[in-house]
């Protein structure tokens, strides 16, 4: 679970990061895979509103959905392709968030 994540977009001059978060601001479940002591998060193309910031997106299920994901009775990618998510909303922060050793609230405000 999760409130948000942070998704970089190229631009001609470096990388701008910016925070994604659900627009009904509730909690984000990530779609993933555990084997083998590994996690992989499972990642989409992302929607017309975010493709200009990243080409992919995590999956996100809805808190109603998780019983559905975790007890699939059919093929995992057949739920995927018929699964609507949520949708998003984002704003650019501060490269600040780069740096490990900055781990404050401020780093996920909007820049002015």
């Amino acid at each position: 679970m999760a409130d948000g994540y942070y998704e970089w977009k190229r631009e001609k001059i470096g990388k701008q990061p910016y925070y994604f978060t659900r627009f009904d601001n509730k909690a984000m479940y990530f779609a993933g895979i555990y084997k083998n002591h590994q996690f992989v998060i499972i990642t989409m193309q992302a929607d017309f509103k975010s493709i200009d910031i990243h080409h992919r997106q995590p999956v996100i299920i809805n808190e109603k959905d998780l019983n559905n994901y975790f007890n699939l009775k059919k093929e995992g990618t057949s739920f995927l392709k018929s699964y609507k998510t949520p949708e998003l909303k984002f704003h650019p922060i501060s490269k600040d968030v780069n740096n490990p050793i900055n781990n404050t609230k401020e780093l996920i405000e909007e820049l002015k």
